[in-house]
Order: structure tokens, then sequence, then C-alpha cells
């Protein structure tokens, strides 16, 4: 059983569905760090008053770099909470509705077979569909692997997807795509099936037959002891990308306490082994430093850009950092980093545009001061290791609703952004078209997909003690956008029962790709 799970089972109560809910919206992740080249200086609490909702208040500029060692080496009855849906299932078995057609606002369950999770959702030159993602239970096999799925055209029809599974005890996935099309994976499992603490990253690369599992090859990247690699927020990972040659790269926490690896493979088969390297970029013996949830990118010409979210000697909170390696990203002493602003509980994730500059959707979790759990989209278009040139707007959605953003930009460079509706437990998307970056952006949102339309289309069978079964949604979303702009969401989705009988976890989770017309 996950550890996803157990964390479950502790927060929430027996007697209400709905204080899980509550709960699991005020989970924060714990605080972390980072250091200047002149010395150590104390934080500065970056906010926003509590009734001014404006931009997110940068730390002042300060030249932040990071010289550190390098270290190399091969590698009674419960009752459905507010905005779930009641599907009462009067019998074992699953029913559904016939698939429905592209073009409109619709969604699709890619299995409906065992329990799954992590989507990542990609788009390629020619507009294909890629979805990755993960087994949550085991399946007809009693493995846990990882998926890949594929639709060239119609991908509305279940009948146009190929299939392709491989591995055993995945927890999660991340996933990129070569400029030919060609998927990339990169595969967390664990050691350990009991405490899930010992972390091993597995490479997957496939360049024909790919909805075949002989078309895959998988070599195992990296392992480290003592860091949990499973997500108890349901936060989208973006650790895993590929540089302007293809060649993968990754970053991962070296120890449960802190520190950070650069993990990367500049062969021409990176799934044959001992092709893979890696340089300790954050140390936490004896520096103390400590990075979180990695969103890692490159330019156009390779460099490294990250956002990560860290603690320091002498600044034992969160900050947000922007990190920038312009080459030989093997060697320590070339990565830099400055810190945005402060803050604990940040969710976010960085992309870049055509023009190679960086944007951020970020949401605040718990700030210093201020309105806490605020969603923004962050933005800068030169010299950006000057917090200064950092503009934010504020997305216009209550506090505390809009969890784990994914971020993407249309061909014009406009952003769109992902989320889970942390208070209906759907999936959200947010847009803007103009000013984005500003405090008059005209910031737009909605709810494409309601539970009920899971509903009407799977509804899993229920405990035979139980009376009704409700879906939720939204969790962990994958942003992609067609060629056209249209956006296409993949999300996981948990099948709770109760009315007449207490459950303390999901019946069944499923992935969800939800596809609907740019509004």
């Amino acid at each position: 059983m996950k550890s996803k799970d157990r964390i479950m089972r502790l927060a929430m109560s027996v007697t209400s569905v709905f204080v899980l809910t509550m709960v699991l919206a005020l989970l924060a992740p714990l605080p972390l760090g980072t250091r200047t080249a002149a010395g150590y200086e104390p934080a500065r609490a970056q906010m926003i008053g509590p009734s001014d909702r404006g931009p997110i208040a940068l730390l002042p500029d300060t030249t932040f770099k990071l010289y550190l060692p390098l270290l190399l080496k091969s590698s009674g009855g419960v009752a459905p909470p507010p905005g779930a849906t009641s599907t009462p299932v009067p019998h074992p078995g699953a029913t559904s509705t016939p698939v429905p057609q592209p073009g409109g606002t619709a969604g699709l369950f890619p299995n409906k077979t065992n329990s799954t999770d992590s989507p990542k959702v990609m788009i390629d030159g020619l507009g294909g569909l890629h979805m990755a993602y993960s087994a949550y239970g085991a399946d007809s096999t009693g493995k846990m692997p990882a998926y890949y799925a594929h639709c060239a055209a119609n991908c509305g029809s279940s009948s146009s997807w190929g299939f392709a599974s491989f591995g055993d005890q995945v927890n999660q996935v991340e996933f990129a795509l070569t400029k030919a099309g060609h998927p990339r994976l990169l595969l967390y499992t664990s050691i350990s099936k009991v405490y899930e603490y010992d972390a091993s990253y597995w490479y997957a690369a496939c360049d024909t037959g790919c909805t075949s599992s002989t078309g895959w090859k998988v070599t195992l990247a990296a392992t480290t002891s003592y860091t949990p690699i499973l997500d108890p927020f349901n936060l989208p990972l973006h650790s895993f990308a590929l540089d302007n040659l293809d060649r993968p790269r990754f970053v991962y926490q070296k120890y449960q306490a802190g520190g950070a690896v650069y993990a990367y493979c500049d062969a021409a088969d990176c799934t044959n082994p001992g092709t893979w390297s890696e340089a300790e970029i954050a140390s936490y013996y004896p520096d103390t430093y400590t990075l979180l949830n990695p969103s890692l990118t490159f330019t156009s010409d390779g460099k490294a850009r990250m956002a990560v979210a860290m603690t320091w000697p002498n600044h034992p909170s969160y900050a947000l950092a922007y990190w920038t390696c312009d080459s030989a990203c093997d060697q320590a002493a070339s990565w830099q980093f400055y810190p945005l602003f402060d803050g604990n509980g940040a969710e976010f994730v960085l992309r870049l545009d055509s023009q190679n500059r960086p944007r951020m959707a970020v949401y605040q979790g718990a700030p210093a001061s201020g309105t806490p759990g605020m969603l923004y989209y962050v933005a800068c278009d030169a010299n950006c290791t000057d917090s200064a040139n950092w503009n934010s707007s504020d997305i216009n959605l209550p506090a505390n609703l809009a969890r784990g953003p994914d971020l993407a930009l249309d061909s014009q460079g406009r952003p769109r952004i992902a989320y889970h509706d942390d208070v209906n437990s759907v999936v959200g998307y947010a847009w803007c078209n103009v000013n984005c970056s500003t405090e008059s952006a005209g910031w737009q949102h909605t709810t494409p997909e309601a539970n009920s339309a899971l509903a009407l289309d799977f509804s899993p069978p229920i405990p035979i003690s139980c009376s009704l079964g409700w879906w939720f949604s939204g969790n962990r979303p994958s942003l992609a956008l067609s060629s056209a702009g249209n956006p296409r969401i993949g999300h996981e989705a948990a099948f709770w029962s109760g009315g007449t009988c207490i459950t303390d976890k999901p019946t069944f989770r499923a992935v969800r790709l939800t596809y609907f017309n740019q509004p």
C-alpha cells in the first residue's frame, strides 16, 4: 500500500469525508533556504498587505551565488461533501456512456481497470497527444507499472489510443518529448516497500513502437537513501527536462533533511548502464541547504533555468529562488541563484517563452504576512537575476482555492494555467491575453468539467455496505495546448464511497484527460 493512503488516513476524520478535503487544503510543505556571496543576511519578509491583493512583493536584489564541492559519480453513514456528485451504484460493475466526440468540452478515462495517478500530458509537433502516468494499484499481473499512451487523431475516441506499460513499483512519472516527438520518461520507484524513503530514478526511452512495451528501454539513472519521493500534497512534478540537444536531466533531493543533486546524461543512448552522472549542487552537510520541488527547464541554446523552494544557513524559512547555469552545469560553481520572495508552502512551475524569458505560476501558500493562499502569474523580460525586474499579477481567484498549478504558453506567449480547485474538488483553468504580469491583467477562469460528467462516463463498483459514490477530481494537473491553443489537461480523480458506510480512502483513483476549446 502506498504512503499516500497512510497520509490520508492520518489526515481525515472517520466521521466526515469533508474534513479530509479541508485538512489537505491546509497542509503546507516544511520550510527550506540560501546564502549570499558576501555572507549571510536575515530573511526579508515579502508579502501582500491583508487588504491589498496586488502583485507579489519581491525581495530586493542581492547577488546570490552558490559554490560547492563537485560530486561526480556514475549512476455510521457519511454524506457526500459539498461539491461532490452522488452517484448511487445499484449493483457491482462499471457503468459508462459512449465516448464523446472531440471538438467540444469532454473527457476520457484512459484506464478503468486499476487505479492510476501522476498524469503528464504533452502534444508533439504533428498534433499527436501523449500521456504518461503510473499505477496506484496493482494491475491484472500484480504489478504497479508506468503507462504510456498515444493518440494521433480523433482522441475523443478510446479506440484511437494505443497503450504500453512497463516497470513495477512505480510511484510517479515525469515526461518529456524530443524535438522529433519521441517520448522520454523518468520513473520514481522505492527500494523499500515499507517506508518508501529509499528512492530510485529510472530513465525510460522509446523511438519506435512506443505503444508496445517491447519498444521501451529502461535503465537506472540514480539512487538515493532517506529521501521521500511520494508527495503528500498532490503537487505536479517538474524536475525532469531535456536540454536543447534532447539530453535528459533532472534534479532530486539528496536526503530527507536537504541537499540537491543534478543528474545528467550526455550519451547517444542514455538507456545504456553507466551513462548517467551527477553533481551535487546544494549540500546539506555542512552547509544546511535544502531544495524542494525543483522546476527545471532549458533555454533554446541549452542554458539551465530552475525555480525551487529552498532554505539556507540563517534563513530557515522558504524562499522561492530562481537558479541559472549557463554552461558546465556538471560543475557546482556554475550554478547561481537569486531569491525572489519569502513564504512557506509555495507551489509553482517555471516555463520559458519563445524568447527564453522566464514565466511562472505561483501559489503562495503561507507568506510571512498578508493574504495567504493566492495564485499569481510571475514574469521577467530582461536581467532576471535582479528581482526588481520581475512582475506579477493576481489571477483573481479566492484564497486557498487554486493549488498545484501547471503553466503553458500559447503560440503568442500568452499564459494559460491549470490548477486544482481545492474548494470544489474539480480541475480549474485560467487564461489571460494582454498585460498578463501587470495589475491591469484581465485574467479569466473556468471549471471546464463537472464531477457529474465523470460519473456519467464511469462509476466504479462500491463496497457492498455503501450506498453512494462520488468523484473528486483536478489533483496534480498537467496542461498541454494544441496548435490552435486548445487546452488538454491530465489530472487525478478519486472515487469515494459513503452513505451507509464509512471509508477512509478512495475506492478507486483514475487519471482523467479533460479537453475543450479555448474559451
